[in-house]
Parts: structure tokens; C-alpha cells; sequence
């Protein structure tokens, strides 16, 4: 459901489809755009990353 990564101190990846409360997780980032399905939506408000940023 979640993990932490050794490689990025303070930061927990929650995996998508396993939150039922939407309004106590808010997005920063759109990760992994060059794999998505063209009609799923993105916030162009945030940073927009095609794989995993470094």
C-alpha cells in the first residue's frame, strides 16, 4: 500500500487507488506522464515529470 524509499529521506509513496479520503492528500507533482492513458487528467499546476525525477 505505501513504501519509503531509501533513496529520498521524508518521503512515503502511497500507491494510487488506495486512498478513500481525497481531501487528506493533496498531489505536488504529475510523475510518470510518458506512460499515461491520454485521457487521464493532469493538474497543470504542478511539475510535470515523464519518469521519476533525481
Amino acid at each position: 500500500m505505501f513504501s519509503l524509499g531509501s533513496g529520498r529521506p521524508g518521503i512515503v509513496s502511497i500507491r494510487g487507488g488506495t486512498i478513500d479520503n481525497l481531501e487528506i492528500i493533496q498531489p505536488t507533482l504529475n510523475i510518470f506522464v510518458s506512460s499515461k492513458i491520454p485521457s487521464t487528467p493532469l493538474d497543470e499546476s504542478l511539475s510535470t515529470f515523464e519518469k521519476m525525477p533525481s
